[in-house]
């Protein structure tokens, strides 16, 4: 009997610093290996914000998306898997989910797309699924309130899952009416609550935030993916464990004296890079750096994946609210993207460095016999 399920969110096709199609190449590669005979499922749920923002249908993150999505619902239809995606931030998801109504109306499968307040018995599991897209309602009172009324109407005292796109108050420590009561969604939910939209992994109770699929951001910190859900018929309860993306983009944080050495600050990249990602193929880099001659070296370091830089320099003492900076002292002034891939030319860094030529050799030499850093190597 399949007694579990699935939970992805926070996905956000279109996001600036993540390439669309590492994001379909991580949640293929881990759908493929995730291993259906051990922990069987009966359904994956998308719980909003699988978009960033309205894709153009000519764009690459909407050509992506659409692959990703296509790709689901013949991975739904093949191992007979339920699929449910619900409407997430208005900002981001824009109704573009509905696109799939259509798309799989040659798939034998059992899917629906929710973009309001829903309750669906599933006869196959006995069991209440209660289904709640974020600000469906102007505040979290009044979306409380809907719920009730709902669940009256239809006659339930509890539903067993609760599948949410939001934030409880647990999650956020400022002010907002917008944010849910844990104490009223655990009073109607017996097994687990599960809710995306808050990017960072957290449980309380029996409320799952799953967390970004990948990272978005700098400070976008902590492992990404999903999470995987168990009931056992024996015990009666629930297990839900995290479903991990070990392709997430890294995001890295450097801080850069005047006088630096590129071997070693290349591989202070390499190995930030790699405590958050097994395989990396695009690594976002900020350099934090009070001199700007200093930063622009930077750019033209020999390195083989892709690099968004931001050279921040110090202007004036100010806190940030970022864990990067320990002491709160810089302040963003200057933020310009460069790629840097195998092209890059070795003699930039002459210009830049004042490196000669034979430094450079030796530079190269050090890379290479560096493990580390040898991945990062531009190939010949």
């Amino acid at each position: 009997m399949r007694n579990g399920y699935i939970v992805l969110n926070d996905i956000h096709y279109g996001v600036g610093k993540v390439p669309s199609n590492l994001i379909t190449l991580s949640l293929k590669n881990t759908l493929n290996n995730y291993d259906l005979k051990a922990s069987p499922i009966h359904t994956i749920y998308i719980a909003g914000d699988l978009t960033d923002k309205l894709l153009l249908n000519t764009s690459e993150a909407y050509k992506d998306m659409m692959d990703f999505g296509m790709f689901l619902g013949r991975y739904c239809e093949e191992h007979d898997i339920k699929l449910r995606m619900l409407e997430g931030t208005p900002l981001h998801d824009r109704g573009q989910m509905s696109l799939f109504e259509k798309a799989y109306s040659s798939f034998d499968i059992d899917f629906k797309y929710i973009n309001d307040i829903h309750i669906e018995y599933r006869k196959d599991l006995d069991a209440h699924i209660l289904y709640v897209p974020d600000e469906i309602r102007p505040t979290a009172v009044e979306t409380e309130d809907a719920i009730r009324k709902l669940m009256k109407k239809i006659k339930i005292d509890k539903v067993e899952t609760a599948i949410i796109h939001g934030m409880f108050t647990y999650q956020m420590p400022y002010e907002s009416d917008k944010k849910l009561s844990e104490d009223f969604f655990l009073s109607i939910v017996n097994g687990h609550i599960h809710i995306g939209h808050i990017h960072q992994y957290s449980n309380l109770d029996r409320i799952y935030a799953g967390g970004s699929w990948d990272r978005v951001s700098q400070n976008d910190d902590g492992k990404k993916g999903g999470t995987v859900t168990t009931y056992s018929n024996i015990t009666k309860t629930y297990v839900t464990k995290r479903l991990y993306n070990k392709y997430s983009t890294p995001f890295v944080t450097v801080k850069v004296k005047d006088t630096f050495n590129p071997v070693e600050l290349a591989e202070e990249i390499m190995q930030k890079a790699y405590r958050q990602s097994s395989m990396p193929v695009k690594i976002n880099v900020r350099i934090l750096s009070k001199n700007k001659s200093t930063a622009n070296v930077i750019e033209y370091l020999p390195f083989k994946f892709h690099f968004d830089i931001s050279v921040e320099d110090e202007v004036k003492p100010k806190k940030l609210q970022s864990s990067d900076e320990e002491e709160g002292i810089y302040n963003e002034v200057k933020r310009t993207q460069f790629n840097i891939n195998e092209s890059t030319l070795f003699s930039l860094i002459t210009d830049k460095a004042g490196m000669t030529f034979e430094e450079i050799e030796l530079l190269k030499e050090e890379f290479s016999r560096n493990e580390v850093l040898s991945k990062a190597l531009p190939k010949s």
